[in-house]
């Protein structure tokens, strides 16, 4: 079910750059650590998120994400100013063709991170949100994690935003190359079967993730 809902994501997030370019603009973010709790739930990492000083909005964490998106009734609801991009079908957000739209320089909050996204997708979430059992009102993914080096504590339910620019790992893990295509980072590996090696684009997760 998971890997589903991941594979959906990725899709969104594909069908919301189609014949519109990124027009995110550096900031820089606080030298200090920002933590910020999270709640985990089917391993998937849920943040408490404002928008434009909005309520508290329920969001995941997509690390496969190549813009942030909002949920079209809670874009509505917001009255966030909206650019229509017209209709595209096969998006992974139900049958038939889906109105796609993006909303410009809002402000994401989640913590003490605060950033201005010049760029979010706005689609309609509310079958997923079925999917998940809960509401699902956004996802972040590219547009916050270039920001900040983002340290991932699965064991303490937070995430830890340091600067990208002073931030040295101290750690003994493996640096691994990427490479980004529209926004998506991309690792070149070998994935090994119990028959052969076979090189391919891997989804990875459990139980690669939590390792």
């Amino acid at each position: 079910m998971i890997n589903a809902k991941r594979a959906l994501l990725v899709l969104i997030a594909e069908a919301l750059l189609v014949g519109v370019a990124s027009m995110a603009i550096a900031q820089n973010p606080a030298e200090e650590a920002i933590e910020i709790p999270f709640r985990l739930i089917d391993n998937v990492v849920w943040l408490q998120v404002r928008v434009n000083n909005s309520r508290p909005l329920n969001f995941i964490l997509d690390t496969a994400a190549a813009t942030d998106a909002v949920n079209r009734r809670v874009a509505e609801e917001l009255q966030l100013p909206l650019v229509e991009m017209g209709t595209r079908a096969n998006v992974g957000v139900g049958d038939g063709a889906t109105r796609m739209a993006f909303a410009s320089n809002a402000q994401i909050s989640l913590g003490d991170a605060n950033y201005m996204d010049p760029f979010v997708g706005v689609i309609p979430l509310d079958s997923v949100s079925r999917n998940f059992g809960q509401p699902f009102d956004g996802a972040l993914g590219y547009d916050l994690l270039r920001r900040w080096v983002v340290t991932i504590d699965y064991q303490q339910h937070k995430l830890v935003l340091h600067s990208n620019t002073t931030f040295e790992y101290q750690g003994s893990g493996r640096t691994v190359p990427l490479h980004l295509s529209s926004g998506l980072p991309i690792a070149t590996g070998t994935s090994c079967s119990t028959a052969r090696n076979i090189r391919a684009i891997s989804s990875l997760t459990h139980p690669f993730v939590p390792r």
